[in-house]
């Protein structure tokens, strides 16, 4: 029954790899048609999938931390994945190993900063792909939410990736800020596992380049309050919010953006605009001020199809 089952049940690449950008590490998301162990080789050295010092095996979606020092330097890594077909508590039955070898070019702003954002894409794939088609000289791409209208499958939570994949091949990096629509659906809960994060959370530092890119990811969550009758009493942002606020200070008191050439700050809802309700006025004048002294180059954002 065991060599049936595996018969039945070839595992290949389902999704090919992203390379997210997270404070100074790549995690680089890939999928698998079955449930697997996988790990991403650099250089002769193994990074693995793990979950307190054991391989992850019932996904089939895989994130693996590299540093970005390691990747930067290499400018070239190989996913890899082992079929897992039965994992039981003295012993398991594995299938093949499959491998699949991808270039990587960092970044480098010696001539310029080139990059790419896209947001509010609500599921035109195809149209977001061929729109960012990415020159030659780009160094680095953005997805800025609203990738889905909402989470509600596992194919929505790999549309991010099939976007990504589509338009870098892989061999760029990617940053990632979470959309308001992506808090929506069944899947919304696990979407931390489908694209870069910290912490299960999505927002942080990113850091690119020795000197040359230094940007803040924030997420500014639902686009309503708190008690508004569509969450149902499941949203507690102010309090999400107002962790990010601690975080926007302690980076201008470490000071370490100082040391970079350009300065970004990435967020689905722009943080400078409060609509005519008035929503989140306090945490965005908190934030402004706060970003004004980061010296921002430039400040990235979607969610408002028309302004007025």
């Amino acid at each position: 029954c065991v060599v049936l089952g595996y018969q039945l049940r070839p595992c290949g690449f389902t999704y090919g790899a992203v390379v997210y950008a997270v404070e100074d590490d790549y995690q680089i998301v890939f999928s698998t048609s079955d449930s697997a162990v996988a790990w991403v080789e650099i250089d002769g050295e193994c990074y693995y999938d793990l979950y307190a010092g054991s391989m992850r095996s019932i996904d089939k979606v895989h994130k693996i931390t590299v540093p970005q020092a390691v990747l930067d330097e290499a400018k070239a890594y190989t996913v890899c994945a082992q079929q897992m077909i039965y994992r039981g508590p003295f012993g398991g039955y594995k299938g093949d190993t499959i491998s699949r070898e991808y270039v990587f070019r960092p970044v480098d702003a010696a001539d310029g900063l080139n990059h790419v954002a896209l947001s509010d894409v609500h599921e035109a794939a195809d149209a977001a792909i061929r729109a960012a088609s990415v020159p030659e000289n780009t160094d680095f791409i953005m997805l800025l939410g609203d990738i889905v209208s909402m989470v509600e499958t596992e194919k929505d939570a790999q549309l991010a990736n099939q976007i990504a994949h589509g338009i870098t091949q892989g061999e760029i990096p990617v940053i990632y800020a979470r959309g308001n629509h992506e808090i929506k659906g069944e899947y919304a809960e696990v979407l931390y596992k489908y694209v870069g994060s910290r912490n299960q959370e999505y927002y942080y530092t990113v850091t690119l380049g020795d000197d040359d890119v230094f940007a803040v990811v924030r997420d500014m969550g639902e686009d309503h309050e708190d008690g508004y009758w569509e969450y149902y009493g499941t949203a507690q942002f102010d309090i999400y919010r107002a962790r990010q606020t601690e975080m926007l200070e302690q980076v201008l008191e470490d000071g370490d953006y100082e040391n970079y050439q350009y300065r970004m700050m990435l967020c689905h809802i722009p943080v400078v605009y409060v609509d005519k309700n008035g929503y989140f006025e306090e945490f965005r004048t908190q934030w402004t001020e706060l970003l004004n002294e980061l010296e921002l180059d430039i400040g990235l954002s979607g969610h408002k199809h028309v302004l007025w």
